[in-house]
């Protein structure tokens, strides 16, 4: 499994905004997919990536599709 297609925990938590164990919190929940190396989770790029413009998207705060002033 090559690192440079894989995120590690911290790494995901920093881009989620979020701890890492709200991040395994989400993945027992089954709202993010992780892979399991040894006794790490490694999480893929693209898959973190969606998972992330889905929260934005779903946000209050959200401005997609908002008009523009």
């Amino acid at each position: 499994m090559p690192k440079g297609q894989f995120l590690e925990l911290n790494d995901v938590a920093h881009l989620l905004n979020c701890s890492p164990r709200d991040v395994v919190a989400m993945v027992h929940d089954g709202k993010l997919t992780a892979v399991k190396k040894g006794p790490y989770l490694m999480f893929r790029i693209p898959e973190v990536r969606a998972f992330k413009e889905k929260l934005r998207a779903s946000s209050p705060h959200s401005t997609k599709g908002a008009p523009r002033q």
